[in-house]
């Protein structure tokens, strides 16, 4: 049996259909497990209306908990060329994020905790040849 209130979010440049705390598999989110995110609104069916309306969605979004990180199933990527003998095979496996909705809609973007993208490292730019001239300047 459907909820009285759905909503359309948007995440990783695909749309999902959620409720009040269901859990869905989402495209891999930067974040630990139990992080809080928003999730931008696309369309808000309640009991008694709809909404579609940019500027009224824009102050609204969805509240979720990361639940965890899993790798979904391989996909395997088939190519041919007839009378070439030319056949090659591969595949990969998605990396997935479960999310649980939490709050549903009222809450204002700000209020809810933003996800941040994971500081990368900064690159070692020195080669190794570079690595043993300052060693040796350092042994001087």
């Amino acid at each position: 049996m459907a909820q009285d209130i759905y909503a359309i979010i948007q995440t990783g440049g695909k749309q999902y259909r959620v409720e009040p705390g269901s859990e869905i598999l989402i495209d891999r989110l930067d974040g630990e497990t139990g992080t809080t995110i928003a999730l931008p609104i696309l369309f808000l069916r309640d009991k008694n209306a709809m909404t579609m309306d940019a500027s009224r969605l824009k102050s609204m979004s969805i509240g979720a908990t990361i639940v965890g990180h899993t790798m979904g199933e391989k996909v395997n990527v088939l190519k041919y060329k007839s009378k070439a003998r030319y056949r090659k095979r591969t595949g990969f496996r998605p990396k997935l994020t479960k999310i649980k909705i939490e709050a549903f809609g009222v809450e204002p973007v700000a209020k809810i905790a933003q996800t941040t993208k994971a500081t990368k490292k900064p690159a070692e730019t020195k080669t190794r040849t570079a690595q043993k001239k300052v060693a040796k300047t350092k042994k001087s």
